[in-house]
């Protein structure tokens, strides 16, 4: 437990517990339209949002765990990274929308 609470501090869980909605709420539609695109072949933004959000997400989750095990290593963490992408994009979708008029 004395690992878990230098790995697990107040701000990594208040930075997951904002994260976590924004990475599974807000990028869900990533995730469906990426399978779709991935499923008809091709590969368009959407994907590359999803894998990198995922993959920022999944690394930070691991590295988080690997530090509560082994005290040795250094908690790193970038929850942070993934919504504020997602959140940039889904702005930028927003803004474009709003100058077509749609």
């Amino acid at each position: 437990p004395a690992a878990v609470r230098r790995a697990v501090t107040w701000h990594v869980l208040l930075l997951w517990a904002l994260c976590t909605p924004v990475q599974l709420w807000l990028g869900a539609r990533f995730y469906r339209r990426a399978y779709l695109a991935v499923r008809h072949g091709a590969a368009t933004m959407d994907v590359l949002v999803a894998l990198g959000t995922t993959a920022s997400y999944v690394y930070s989750l691991v590295s988080v765990a690997v530090a509560c095990v082994d005290p040795s290593v250094p908690p790193t963490y970038f929850f942070e990274s993934p919504a504020l992408l997602i959140t940039f994009v889904l702005l930028g979708r927003a803004l474009e929308s709003g100058a077509k008029g749609e």
